[in-house]
């Protein structure tokens, strides 16, 4: 009866010893044992004889585990993909907390647009001479030219002929006019500046140096003292050409209406304008 399993007593004296034999004998991935074949050979033959013993000798072989059998995944060797619940909410914490800091630039860049970054850009200042007022600087000369010289002087230095926009730009410089002449020993009748306005391509039609038509909001002609007439008058009895050019001349009770056209070819001072430099 060769290879019939005649008798068999399998007997661990420990819990743990059968899995230790089966680590012993494994290929060495570390997994455990969860199938195994065990073939005993023939009994001895004092098992024939009915005599009841210990068997002596068994034959036992491990074979690797079922297809089907889910296999557990050991410590440490987790899905490195899958996102653990601690590290996912640091994530989330994160991007929740840039989100509000940009919404907190967005509202504030929203409700203060005119916020001044002079601190970090630089500070606005004038060239040497020049004084600043609303943000432009302006240039008040000591020396008379014609009004194309003056023009011509006021772009060399970085600038033009001064633009008056506001009522407020017409009083300040009417007011530095009137110090001006009032600082001033009197040598000469009267003491003007010339500003860019001009009608010299076509008469009547005012234009500034950089080619913008006279906004009728913004006109202070003057009316005369000795015949209450008012400007611009052309008068050409002096040149021919007429009066193409603007000049002001301060007026002791009168801070606005103080614009008079002259002859372009006159000599007198001028009021040179340019923006601000930061430094």
């Amino acid at each position: 009866m060769s290879g019939e399993v005649l008798y068999s007593y399998v007997k661990f004296p420990q819990k743990n010893k059968g899995r230790k034999a089966a680590d012993q004998t494994s290929t060495g991935d570390g997994n455990d044992v969860t199938y195994a074949d065990v073939k005993f050979e023939e009994a001895p033959s004092a098992q024939k004889e009915g005599k009841e013993s210990d068997v002596t000798y068994a034959a036992v072989k491990f074979a690797e585990a079922p297809s089907d059998q889910q296999q557990e995944t050991p410590i440490g060797t987790a899905d490195p993909s899958v996102c653990r619940v601690f590290s996912c909410r640091q994530v989330a914490l994160v991007v929740t907390l840039l989100c509000l800091l940009l919404m907190a630039a967005m509202i504030f860049l929203a409700f203060y647009p005119t916020v001044s970054f002079s601190h970090y850009a630089g500070v606005p200042h004038c060239p040497q001479e020049w004084e600043m007022s609303s943000n432009k600087c302006y240039y008040f000369s000591n020396d008379t030219m014609d009004w194309n010289s003056s023009h011509k002087n006021c772009t060399s230095m970085g600038g033009h002929l001064v633009i008056i926009e506001t009522v407020e730009e017409q009083r300040f410089l009417s007011e530095k006019a009137k110090q001006i002449l009032n600082n001033t020993i009197l040598t000469k009748k009267e003491m003007s500046h010339w500003i860019g306005l001009t009608d010299v391509v076509k008469e009547g039609d005012w234009l500034w140096v950089d080619n913008t038509t006279l906004n009728s909001s913004t006109v202070y002609w003057a009316t005369r003292q000795h015949d209450g007439g008012k400007e611009p008058d052309n008068y050409d009895k002096l040149d021919t050409s007429g009066e193409d050019c603007v000049r002001l001349l301060p007026v002791k009770n009168n801070t606005l209406n103080i614009w008079y056209d002259a002859s372009c070819s006159a000599y007198y001072e001028r009021i040179c304008e340019t923006i601000p430099q930061l430094v």
